[in-house]
């Protein structure tokens, strides 16, 4: 989901319809055991993929002083490189890293011009905050994680 408007205690409204990803950046914590390395990994999904090369990156943690860090773009032929539609439930790449791994999504969005048809359920929601979904995007996750970003 690329962003909601909080309508009703129970419903959000998508405020774009299209998303670009321009990278993926990833930082893993660094060892706290000596010898207890950290790994973070990004894999791009292959489906739609027209013979792109590079579909995985990662790094690990060589010490307690230098944390784990990957940058990653699209590559070339995959569907992650093109604009999505929000309608399309597409998995454009999996990640993985342990507990405390910041994610660093950098994407263009381009906003609605027309009134979303379907709202999402949710519960707790302020009415006129903006709300995002976890970036896993599982059918359990239905409840956004709130920017607390008031409207105007």
């Amino acid at each position: 989901m690329c962003g909601a408007l909080a309508t009703a205690a129970t419903s959000i409204r998508p405020i774009a319809s299209n998303i670009k990803i321009h990278y993926v950046e990833m930082w893993a914590p660094c060892e706290i055991t000596a010898g207890a390395r950290q790994t973070i990994a990004l894999e791009w999904s292959p489906f739609g993929n027209l013979g792109a090369s590079n579909l995985e990156t990662t790094d690990t943690t060589i010490s307690n002083a230098r944390p784990a860090h990957l940058f990653t773009k699209p590559p070339r032929g995959t569907n992650a490189e093109f604009w999505q539609d929000d309608i399309v439930d597409n998995t454009l790449w999996l990640m993985t890293g342990p507990a405390g791994t910041i994610t660093d999504v950098h994407c263009s969005f381009m906003l609605n011009d027309s009134s979303p048809t379907s709202a999402i359920a949710c519960s707790g929601a302020t009415v006129g905050r903006l709300y995002y979904q976890q970036l896993d995007g599982t059918s359990n996750n239905q409840l956004p994680i709130s920017l607390q970003h008031a409207t105007p």
